[in-house]
């Protein structure tokens, strides 16, 4: 016999969305065996004629018996072909029941009598759908789009439009991930005889060493456990008749973190009622290793006008112990996901939708929160999915709000309905329900009509790591709620991602066999670090690293000066000939301050895209990185590579006029060498232990016997007192034009290095170069490459600006006050709009740029699917700002306001882009 619930259930839904759904709401399928059962008939439909057919039919419709209808329906439609009665509820009823075969073929007798006038398109449309569901993709986007085109521009069909290109979308997908994806993440097995009974199984929990999980007992479902036994289970064993109480469905065990604690989901029989009573969740408690008779979970989150059911239990955004649910009390929008508090005393908070991000116009289903990863996984039909349910996962971003979810790909979903889906702490073994074509269990007839329970189990690795973020006090640790933290590839120095910390945790997934650093920064304080590798990690797992900030006693006022430059030729990231006076000059500094760390930023000019000029960036920045490292054996520490593409020009791509400026893109091919902050002490003590590779490694000031200053000899080619050996010429690039000035005219130029924005102007008087500090104040080891004699000839040959290059204009830096009493940050959201869908960016570039004298051009870059950008303002000067958020093939979007504005407001601020 069927689940009468379910059936009711099933209608209900069906009516008030205007789709059919299954199995998956709240109860079981029909029964395997008797998914299309036949009650006693009054007559063989085969002797009677059309119209008695129809009349049986009908009556056996109307009474909520439609499977039961099936034989008199198919008896009329082969008396009566014309008749489209028969294919009209053939198709639908088969459909409900997940026949999609038999389905389809009905749908196709619906098409092809339509097709001369097509007045209900529609028919096309459930047509494609089960086509879809079958698995034949390309064949059901040629109906979707058939459909598109036939329906028309009415309002009543919009929304069934927009399902279509939905669908359509997923066939796509459907397709990429059929064809296109060789390694596959998953592999997927159905479960033995000792799970999978003949009826329906499906809602599967692990806990243990054990699995509990749903299947049909008589008319009802009811939960099960099975143990693993090495590669097979034990049989299956009912569980305490405290939880599966009679003349109900009791569905979807869930448990608590300790284990204590089972939820699970009761949805009792309506045994003829007109008000149909609806599903609750329920709780039971483990006493002396039994579990307590079970009972409601109450108000917070069972309402008794509308269904509460499938409850997870989890964490929410901020680390608080909740439970997922479905409920269906948003009217109108299907099934939604909803998280309740637990209290201390075991009582359910006030139901909350988990927000729209998740939750969509169709249905919601089936949660499960791995704690571990922070990841929440669920069922949906109304994302872009490669078949009717598909299994999705999604986290949080850096803001505490929720990811786009993301697909989990074949074959953890298939063309039909796959949900339920679970994974163990280690995220290497889950398992789900579906009712997915299974070779191996292929009999003949329906092969969709009933669920499955199948293992899920990893093809790779998953690591992480994750660790809090203290500042030091005094000895004392407090959590850090500001600031970020970045992960570098610790064996070539690459940047691999940055992380705003949640609740002063941070959070990355991890590769293995590699090499890693993570680190935190702040003005004021030494950089906290943590050094780690996954080399011997042979199962997944996630590793914890806590970074300490400790403060200085002092600013040093080096940090943020820029010490030289070079320029690269036209698309090239190839190191030019002349950079090799600037790279041995940033070398000498270098050598004298063996403590600090420098930034290497690369740029580009302004042609091209933006992600062909952050990975030509980024191949200048590894150029410049490997003479430092390989040929002057420089420690990796020491050295951090950025890439910057387009966003920090220092002269215009074009000219007022709007032509091409060589000169000025020019000037933007470059790479500039900054002081970005000094080794703690561990890198020192480790540098120590570790003999030099070369002379080019200096040896710390203060171990080297200084020069006397009395005996240093003097500069006398020029009115210039010898400069401090940060005082770095930077050498003028070459123009993207061939040059017809001598070869000598490319020689440097010098250019005080003051961090101010100025325009592009002839080289500053020489002269001014005798405002530096002087020489007696510097000491260095003696060396060839810092004899006076030499620093002469070079300042000698450097102030011929007659048959210079073009000067680049010096690199801007923010105008800064003293840190104010509170912390203003401009920051928000940057969106796409795309075929009429809103959703977070997640690789798009935000600019802040501002007409203040002396502030420079900012870029933060939207990444991780978080969609999220922010601008620390807290000592900007006062004036008008722009902030501009930027994507390839969308158009820009800007918005300008002041300073005073923004800290007045003091509100996220979001940005949307349109496709072009």
């Amino acid at each position: 016999m069927q689940l009468k619930p379910l059936a009711a259930l099933l209608i209900v839904v069906a009516l008030l969305s205007g789709d059919i759904l299954t199995a998956q709401t709240a109860a079981p399928a029909a029964g395997k065996t008797t998914a299309k059962s036949s009650d006693k008939k009054p007559s063989d439909p085969a002797s009677l004629s059309w119209r008695k057919n129809k009349r049986a039919a009908k009556k056996l419709i109307k009474k909520g018996k439609a499977p039961q209808a099936i034989p008199y329906l198919e008896a009329g439609a082969q008396k009566k072909a014309k008749k489209v009665y028969f294919a009209q509820n053939l198709s639908s009823i088969e459909f409900s029941l997940r026949d999609y075969a038999a389905s389809n073929k009905w749908y196709k007798v619906l098409v092809d009598k339509d097709s001369a006038k097509h007045k209900k398109p529609e028919y096309i449309f459930h047509y494609a759908l089960t086509q879809k569901y079958l698995g034949e993709y390309e064949a059901a986007m040629i109906n979707f789009a058939k459909y598109k085109k036939l329906a028309g521009d009415k309002d009543e069909v919009a929304d069934l439009k927009k399902r279509a290109t939905r669908e359509s979308m997923g066939c796509d997908r459907g397709i990429y991930y059929r064809d296109s994806v060789t390694k596959r993440e998953f592999k997927v097995k159905r479960l033995d005889a000792n799970i999978n009974q003949s009826s329906t199984d499906f809602a599967p929990m692990p806990k243990d060493r054990a699995l509990y999980f749903n299947s049909q007992k008589g008319d009802n479902a009811i939960i099960y456990k099975s143990v693993k036994n090495g590669k097979s289970w034990t049989a299956a064993e009912e569980l305490s008749p405290d939880i599966n109480v009679s003349n109900a469905n009791v569905t979807a065990p869930a448990f608590s973190a300790d284990g204590t604690t089972l939820y699970y989901t009761v949805c009792p029989n309506d045994n003829g009622q007109k008000v149909k009573p609806k599903c609750e969740i329920y709780k039971s408690k483990l006493t002396g290793g039994v579990w307590e008779k079970g009972t409601s979970a109450g108000a917070g989150v069972n309402d008794p006008l509308f269904n509460s059911m499938q409850p997870a239990t989890g964490k929410n955004k901020d680390g608080e112990d909740v439970l997922y649910f479905v409920s269906d009390r948003n009217a109108g929008k299907g099934l939604d996901l909803y998280y309740s508090k637990i209290n201390a005393d075991g009582s359910l908070g006030k139901g909350r939708s988990v927000g729209s991000m998740i939750n969509s116009k169709g249905d919601e289903t089936t949660p499960f929160f791995d704690v571990k990863s922070k990841t929440l996984y669920f069922s949906s039909n109304g994302l872009i999915n490669i078949g009717g349910l598909d299994v999705f996962k999604t986290t949080w971003d850096a803001n505490g709000d929720w990811t786009e979810p993301e697909n989990m790909g074949t074959p953890v979903n298939s063309s039909v309905d796959d949900y339920y889906f679970s994974m163990n702490d280690k995220l290497t073994l889950g398992y789900e329900a579906s009712n997915r074509v299974d070779l191996s269990m292929l009999k003949g007839g329906c092969n969709t009509c009933t669920d499955d329970i199948y293992m899920v189990e990893t093809t790779r690795l998953f690591l992480a790591v994750t660790g809090n973020v203290f500042e030091d006090k005094d000895g004392q640790k407090e959590l850090v709620s500001t600031g970020s933290v970045s992960l570098y590839d610790d064996r070539n120095g690459t940047e691999l991602g940055s992380y705003i910390p949640i609740n002063g945790s941070y959070f990355f997934d991890l590769q293995p066999k590699r090499g890693y650093k993570v680190m935190t920064r702040r003005d004021g304080y030494f950089d906290g670090i943590s050094t780690f590798n996954t080399d011997n990690n042979t199962e997944s797992d996630t590793l914890k690293y806590d970074l300490i900030l400790k403060k200085r006693a002092e600013a040093n006022p080096l940090l943020g000066r820029i010490i030289g430059r070079i320029y690269y030729d036209y698309d090239q990231a190839r190191l030019r000939a002349d950079s090799r006076d600037s790279l041995r000059k940033i070398m000498d500094i270098m050598n004298q301050f063996p403590n600090y760390v420098f930034e290497v930023g690369a740029h580009t000019d302004g042609k091209g895209t933006e992600e062909y000029n952050l990975n030509l960036s980024k191949k200048r920045a590894d150029a410049a990185m490997g003479y430092f490292r390989y040929e002057k054996k420089i420690s990796s520490d020491r050295l951090i590579p950025k890439a910057y593409g387009t966003s920090q020009p220092v002269a215009p791509n074009k000219t007022p006029d709007g032509k091409d400026n060589p000169t000025g893109r020019a000037l933007n091919r470059r790479t500039e060498f900054k002081i970005v902050s000094e080794l703690t002490a561990e890198q020192i003590a480790a540098q120590k232990t570790v003999a030099p590779a070369n002379n080019n490694v200096a040896v710390p000031i203060k171990e080297t016997k200084p020069v006397a200053p009395a005996k240093t000899t003097p500069v006398t080619t020029a009115p210039v007192k010898p400069a401090p050996p940060v005082k770095i010429p930077a050498p003028a690039p070459a123009k993207e034009t061939k040059p017809t000035a001598p070869a000598k005219s490319t020689a440097p130029v010098p250019v005080k290095e003051t961090n101010t924005v100025a325009p592009a102007k002839p080289a500053p008087a020489p002269a001014k170069e005798t405002k530096t500090a002087p020489a007696k104040k510097t000491t260095e080891a003696p060396s060839p490459a810092a004899k006076p004699a030499e620093v002469a000839k070079v300042v000698k040959r450097d102030i011929v600006p007659a048959k210079a290059a073009p000067i680049p204009a010096p690199a801007a830096a923010p105008v800064y006050k003293p840190a104010p009493a509170r912390t203003v940050v401009l920051s928000g959201k940057v969106y796409t709009e795309k075929g009429g869908k809103r959703m977070l960016a997640n690789d798009a570039a935000v600019f802040l740029t501002s007409d203040v004298d002396g502030f420079q051009q900012k870029v933060f870059y939207v990444k991780d699917g978080t969609g999220t950008y922010s601008f620390d303002l807290s000592r900007a000067t006062p004036g008008n700002y722009k902030v501009i958020a930027r994507k390839d093939k969308f158009e820009s979007n800007e918005i300008s306001m002041s300073l005073d504005h923004i800290k007045a407001v003091n509100v996220p601020i979001d940005l949307e882009i349109q496709v072009k």
